[in-house]
Formats: C-alpha cells, sequence, structure tokens
C-alpha cells in the first residue's frame, strides 16, 4: 500500500536541482499517488518553491481557493523516507516563513546577546586585573567560567561570597589568568583592580612567567627600593662598627635577607580579599588548574562533582562532616542556562572516608599556592551546610532515644503482665506429647525423649495386603 494513497500532487517552480517535475512525478507514482501537470480541482498538495510562493503566481492562489495544502519539497522527501505521510502544517510555506523568521531573529538576538557578553568579561577583567586585553572565558557549550561560592550565616541572615574567574586573552594565541575574590558578610567590594593584593609567592611566579602587572611591577620597585635602603644602611652600620674592611659581604647578606619572602599567612575572614591565583599571560593549563583547586578547596568538590545534583548535598556534607570544615555552596545556573563541559567518561566519585579523596583535596590546595581566608571555619548551626547535618544528627540522637524508650515500655508491659516469668519456668516433661493415650494405651518414648509406636502382632502381615482406605 502506498504512503501517498489518494493524495493528488501537483508542483509549481523549481523546487530544487534534480528534483524536476518528471523526477517528482515518478516518486509519486510509486507510492501510491496520482500526479498531475497543473493546479486543478481535487488537488490536494502543491509542492512550490521559495519564489513563486513569494511571488504568490495564479497557481498558489489557485491552489488556496481550492484549500490545497501548499507544501515545500522537504514535506514530500520526509514523508517519503519515513515511509509515512507526514502532517503538512510544519511544512506549509507560511509555517516555514514564521519558523525562517524567527530563527533570523533568534540568531540576531544571539550575537547581540554574545557581543553584551563579551564586552560585560571585558569590564568585569579589567575591573579584576586592570588589563583590558582580556576577557571571561566561555568554553564551546557556552558556559562562563565566573562561578559564584555561598557560605550563608542562618543567623544573621548575611552570607561570604568567593567570585572564581578565569580570564582569557582577547588576542591569539589565547593566554589565561586565574581571578578570586572574596566577600566577607556585610562586607563591601574592593573599588579598583589598583587594591588588588599580591602574595609574595604570587610576584616570583608573575616575574617568572614575565607578566607581571603594573601591580606586580610596583611592588617590585617597592621591594628594591627597600632592599636598597637596607644595603646602604646595613653597609653604613658596618662602617661604623667593623671598619670600611668588610661592606661587601654585609651589603650581599642584606640583599639575600630582604629577598627571602615570608610565608603567607591565612588572610582575616572579616576583610575583602582578591588576588591573582596565576598571573597574566600563563597557559589555559596551568590557569584551569587554580581554577579547579579554587574550587576543590572551597567546596571540598571535585569540579567534575558539580553535576551530580542529587547526590551533590549528601556528599558534600560527608565529606564536611569528615573533615569538620564549612564549605561554600555552588550557586548553579539558572536552568536552561549551559552547565559546562561534562566528562565523556563518568569519573567516579569517592566515599567521604576513602584516602584518595582526602589526598586529593589535599593536593588541590597545596598546588592552589596561598591561603584563601574563611577556608578553615568549623561547622556550625549558624551555617547552611552545619545546620543541616547538626539536624540530621539531632534526628537520629531522637530515633535512638525513641527506640530505647519504646523498647522500655514493651519491657515494662511484659514485666507487669508476667510474660518473662512465664516464659522463664522449667517446662515440665513430655510438654510437647499427645495429650491422652492412643488407641494402643500409653505412648512409650525412648532414650532421647522420641516417640516409638506399637507394632502389633499380624500387622507386618496385614500391612502387604492392599486396603481401600480401611482396616479389617
Amino acid at each position: 500500500m502506498g504512503i501517498l494513497k489518494k493524495l493528488i500532487i501537483t508542483a509549481s517552480g523549481d523546487v530544487g536541482p534534480g528534483r524536476g517535475n518528471e523526477q517528482i512525478r515518478k516518486w509519486v507514482d510509486a507510492n501510491g499517488g496520482k500526479w498531475v501537470s497543473k493546479i486543478q480541482k481535487g488537488v490536494t498538495h502543491l509542492i512550490c518553491s521559495k519564489e513563486n510562493w513569494k511571488k504568490e503566481v495564479d497557481a498558489v492562489q489557485l491552489a488556496i481557493d481550492l484549500g490545497a495544502h501548499v507544501v515545500s519539497y522537504d514535506w514530500l522527501e520526509d514523508s517519503l523516507q519515513g515511509r509515512r505521510k507526514l502532517a503538512e502544517k510544519k511544512y506549509t510555506w507560511s509555517e516555514v516563513s514564521k519558523v525562517r523568521r524567527k530563527t533570523k531573529e533568534i540568531k540576531r538576538l544571539s550575537t547581540k546577546a554574545d557581543s553584551m557578553k563579551f564586552q560585560k568579561g571585558c569590564d568585569q577583567a579589567r575591573k579584576d586585573t586592570g588589563s583590558d586585553l582580556y576577557h571571561t572565558y566561555l568554553d564551546n557549550t557556552g558556559f562562563e567560567y565566573n562561578i559564584t561560592l555561598i557560605r550563608m550565616n542562618l543567623f544573621c541572615n548575611t552570607s561570604a561570597r568567593y567570585n572564581l574567574r578565569l580570564f582569557e586573552s582577547n588576542t591569539k594565541p589565547h593566554v589565561y589568568c586565574t581571578f578570586i575574590r572574596y566577600s566577607p558578610p556585610g562586607g563591601t567590594e574592593w573599588p579598583s583592580a589598583s587594591g588588588v593584593p599580591v602574595v609574595p609567592g604570587q610576584i616570583g611566579r608573575s616575574l617568572l612567567n614575565g607578566a607581571g602587572t603594573g601591580n606586580d611591577a610596583t611592588v617590585q620597585g617597592n621591594t628594591e627600593n627597600e632592599q636598597e635602603h637596607g644595603s646602604a644602611q646595613g653597609s653604613t652600620e658596618n662602617e661604623q662598627e667593623h671598619g670600611p674592611e668588610q661592606p661587601a659581604m654585609h651589603s650581599a647578606l642584606a640583599r639575600a635577607i630582604a629577598s627571602i619572602a615570608p610565608q603567607p599567612t591565612t588572610p582575616p575572614a572579616d576583610q575583602s580579599y582578591r588576588t591573582l591565583l596565576t598571573p597574566l599571560g600563563s597557559p589555559f593549563d596551568t590557569a584551569f588548574a587554580s581554577f579547579r583547586h579554587a574550587f576543590h578547596t572551597l567546596t571540598l568538590l571535585a569540579w567534575h562533582e558539580r553535576f551530580d545534583t542529587d547526590a551533590l548535598k549528601t556528599l558534600q556534607k560527608s565529606r564536611a562532616r569528615t573533615l569538620n570544615l564549612e564549605p561554600f555552596v555552588y550557586k548553579r545556573p539558572d536552568p536552561g542556562l549551559p552547565i559546562g563541559l561534562m566528562p565523556a567518561i563518568p569519573i567516579p566519585i569517592p566515599a567521604s572516608t576513602n584516602p584518595t579523596w582526602k589526598a586529593d583535596h589535599a593536593t588541590a590546595a597545596q598546588h592552589l599556592g596561598v591561603t584563601l581566608p574563611a577556608t578553615t571555619t568549623p561547622l556550625s548551626e549558624q551555617h547552611a551546610i552545619g545546620a543541616a547535618i547538626f539536624r540530621e544528627e539531632e534526628a537520629r540522637k531522637k530515633s535512638a532515644e525513641d527506640a530505647r524508650v519504646a523498647a522500655e515500655e514493651i519491657a515494662r508491659v511484659r514485666k507487669g503482665l508476667g510474660l518473662d516469668k512465664k516464659a522463664q519456668k522449667e517446662k515440665k516433661p513430655n510438654w510437647n506429647k499427645p495429650l491422652f493415650n492412643g488407641v494402643h494405651g500409653r505412648p512409650r518414648a525412648d532414650a532421647d525423649g522420641k516417640e516409638v509406636p506399637r507394632v502389633q502382632v499380624g500387622s507386618a502381615r496385614m500391612a502387604k495386603r492392599a486396603f481401600l482406605g480401611f482396616e479389617r
């Protein structure tokens, strides 16, 4: 049975190369349809070209007047490939025109939105790094590497917040940098990039990579001035105390002491903090590694574990309970927005008690190179994760207490009814034997207490006979 049975089809205009009317006629006839050379009464479908539809030729006008479906060639092609007649609505030229207009509008708006997003990323990079050569990095899915991590204080109705960003250069070959900002509860943001504190260990990395910012240069200049001042002062004091015979040695010693950077200390949790985790001009692997390590340190979750919505809270609470640390919570993108690249092969998630996870967490904090503020806050009922853990602990204790009270109540009732005493009473001998003697007299028992049936004389001989369910 043809899929075009009871359909009368004709065509108008050039529907495409290699799709002439003769070829269409063969396909229609081969699939049970009827082909006519021109529009006439009874025609059900008019396959029309885009140009003839726009020009509204006579064939199109007549088909509309006759109530025929004016469709594109795609309707016939999809029907033949699907081996069934498809609905004509989305293939009519009026519907196709609507879809194309909508597609063009979406493309125009998406281009405008991408341009606005790019400009916004440039402004953010200029504000954070002081350079106008960078923008916020977007992956192939359109996910913007500008994430927010929040720690709520339920008692004070405030929140501490981390903004973690990965910036990409505007020019190729692309270079990257990783920036992080901490805002304490009720704190204010930094006014500009001039206030970015530079961690001592970060200065050396910036200089080694040859990508120091203006702030790095300022700090470097101040350090050199201090070294020169300290060297000169040390030389003067040396000459006064020990004479001018050893100025070179003391000058070199002063430079060596001044060049030793102090170990980074934990910044206070009640003050704003911002820094570059990787300097400007870093390769992608280095910048993205710092991004992932910072995320792991703050949330106790690996970057790929952010996808697991159902087990996310359970896993985070379990690890927080193990380390007794209050983590930050990742604010996922709104529904419908991209969530970033997913691993091609699912990565198994280790349990909170797995030594591998603890080693990964320690490695992430070590590779980060800096100590971030508010990362050693212990669990408490003030914060969201701590409050949830305390509620679960209270529920567990309450359940155990209810079970204990119920067991005590059952024991008290049994004691009042004397059930325990009855159960403890010694059972009489032959308590499970027949209550009355059998027809053959008192039952006998062997040494183990098992009943031994009595065997009557002649019973063996009678057993050999065939009975119909009764004895004589």
